[in-house]
């Protein structure tokens, strides 16, 4: 039975797999490979940041590889590595050998699982765990001694040097998929429309504390509700139609789409940039080495993504 997908402006599946093909014959040809590469950031930032990760125990395989990568590859002085997980002695260990800090997301958590559960509508029931991440990831603020912090979701690979920003500098990634719905949801939370039309949900997401201060006061006196409980409200307030309340999954809201798309309307220089994620569908540990494969890639891509859901795609084929 076919999933009614959520609406989007992009047909995102099959431009990925087109574009992949593109630019594997295109780096065939002598100098393109260059001239697609991504830009280098060659000089490092001073804005000193955390790295802040939310795990599940079931990730734990690539999110080793994610936080090495991002070691790497982030251009900026990192005071900490913040690992935020269900109570697992596995991921609890492996964090404490590496020097990293970690903690248990009920002690983040600015509402239980149970509750975000009871206080989403029927049509968005089965997006509890998903709602409650992305909360994990906006009370980090609470936990993280810099001004800044890195989310980066546990799956991904930063491929590329890379800064996010310098003084007032800041760089963004976008994406060529748009979720019509999260659109809805910024419009319902903040009372305006947001006025750019790339995506940024992109894997990642750079967060200025004092920014992310103003925007929660700012969902509290648009909504009248603290800022996580109008989060979760929005699934039931939100002008959906009865054909958008049968979408399932109904991904009703991004975090990463909330907090960028705000922080436009704030001072500061900003430069954009495609995110150049490649999407490592059918890929098997078993099989193939992360370093192998990441060096097979065209030098076009700046991020890679395993997603538990390719590989349940792959079984069910």
């Amino acid at each position: 039975m076919a999933r009614n997908r959520w609406p989007q402006l992009y047909p995102t599946q099959i431009f990925g797999r087109l574009l992949e093909k593109a630019l594997r014959c295109l780096e065939q040809i002598p100098g393109v490979a260059t001239w697609l590469a991504p830009r280098r950031h060659n000089e490092r930032s001073e804005e000193e940041l955390t790295l802040v990760m939310t795990l599940q125990p079931k990730d734990l395989w690539i999110a080793r590889e994610a936080v090495g990568f991002a070691q790497k590859n982030v251009l900026h002085p990192i005071r900490e590595i913040l690992i935020m997980s269900p109570a697992d002695a596995e991921v609890s260990s492996w964090a404490e050998a590496a020097g990293y800090r970690w903690v248990d997301e009920k002690e983040v958590a600015t509402l239980s699982l149970q509750e975000v559960r009871e206080a989403l509508p029927p049509h968005a029931a089965n997006r509890d765990t998903w709602i409650y991440q992305q909360l994990l990831k906006m009370a980090a603020d609470t936990l993280v001694k810099t001004e800044n912090y890195l989310i980066l979701d546990a799956d991904t690979l930063l491929l590329k040097p890379r800064v996010f920003k310098n003084g007032e500098t800041r760089w963004l990634d976008y994406s060529h998929e748009r979720n019509l719905l999260y659109l809805k949801s910024y419009r319902e939370l903040l009372g305006r429309k947001a006025r750019f039309w790339p995506s940024y949900v992109c894997h990642h997401l750079f967060v200025e504390k004092e920014h992310l201060t103003a925007l929660k006061a700012e969902l509290k006196v648009v909504t009248g509700l603290a800022w996580d409980r109008a989060i979760v409200a929005v699934a039931e307030s939100g002008p959906w139609s009865p054909k958008e309340k049968g979408i399932n999954p109904f991904n009703f809201f991004s975090e990463y789409e909330l907090y960028n798309n705000w922080l436009l309307r704030q001072d500061g220089e900003f430069h954009f940039q495609y995110f150049r994620n490649y999407a490592a569908r059918g890929y098997d540990p078993k099989t193939l080495q992360i370093e192998k494969l990441v060096e097979s890639l065209p030098s076009f891509y700046q991020w890679a993504s395993f997603h538990s859901y390719y590989r349940k795609k792959k079984r069910n084929d």
